[in-house]
């Protein structure tokens, strides 16, 4: 389902516009307000695009700091859709944000955009840092720092190249390391390991 546009990992569309995106339940650990407080930090934000695909309990508080920092024009709030969608969805972003993370969980839309090839920003410190090597397949910003979201935004925008290069180096390592099979493999691996060292 989730197949790059283009090759090079960014979609034909007839909005010019730079798009910024979040996928996700809008839950109090996804911290998605960071992000509207980072967007709206961008110099040029009144030229950007903020797409928020999802719903949850923080849903109408986000819609409230969005107004509350005149952002209302600028942000896209899609609610929930059926996830057949979500790679469409995902085809109309540039750049892709994780606010932030909990230390146990590994976020399922990591995978999702590295398999559309989408430049990804993520939280260092959390299992997003396992996957993501920033300024390779990504940016890593610190948990919790707006002014360090902002900027990785502000670089990753400007920048089709940049975008480009980490998107697609993204996809290949998921394509190369990560899958099921492999997981599998590794899996029955360690059985077998524990299972030597437990017999002797």
């Amino acid at each position: 389902m989730f197949q790059p546009s283009r090759p090079d990992g960014e979609a034909q569309r007839q909005d010019a516009r730079i798009s910024i995106g979040f996928v996700g339940n809008m839950r109090p650990w996804h911290r998605a307000d960071l992000l509207l407080h980072a967007f709206r930090g961008l110099s040029a934000y009144q030229h950007l695009e903020l797409l928020m695909i999802g719903d949850g309990p923080e849903l109408d508080n986000l819609r409230k700091v969005a107004i509350d920092l005149g952002l209302d024009d600028h942000v896209n709030f899609v609610g929930s859709v059926r996830y057949e969608e979500v790679p469409t969805l995902l085809s109309k972003l540039d750049v892709c944000v994780i606010p932030h993370a909990t230390w146990y969980g590994s976020p399922t839309k990591l995978f999702e955009y590295g398999a559309m090839a989408k430049a990804v920003i993520g939280p260092r410190d959390t299992p997003v840092a396992e996957i993501i090597e920033d300024g390779c397949t990504g940016a890593l910003i610190n948990c919790g720092e707006v002014g360090q979201l902002t900027r990785a935004m502000e670089r990753l925008s400007s920048d089709h190249e940049l975008r480009q290069r980490l998107g697609n180096a993204l996809r290949a390592k998921l394509v190369a390391e990560i899958s099921w099979p492999i997981n599998v493999r590794t899996i029955l691996a360690l059985a077998g390991e524990n299972g030597k060292r437990i017999s002797n």
